[in-house]
């Protein structure tokens, strides 16, 4: 019972460390190649996570894009 305790207490702190490292993120979109202005601003742990929930959260607003480019705050 202790072995299985302190094993659900390991998984947790890995969790919980891993959600405190998420930086954020300032992202705007780019369409057909330029910057299309419209910044979001995004929690995520590298750029790439970043750029995926930048361009979700810009199609979610019906806004038409390719990619996104982040840099952290």
């Amino acid at each position: 019972m202790k072995t299985l305790m302190i094993a659900g207490l390991a998984v947790a702190a890995v969790f919980l460390s891993t959600e405190a490292r998420a930086d954020s993120w300032t992202c705007y979109r780019v369409v057909d190649g330029k910057g299309d202005g419209g910044f979001v601003k995004v929690d995520a742990s590298s750029q790439s996570e970043a750029a995926m929930k930048a361009v979700a959260m810009y199609r979610d607003m019906g806004k038409k894009v390719d990619s996104a480019d982040c840099r952290r705050n």
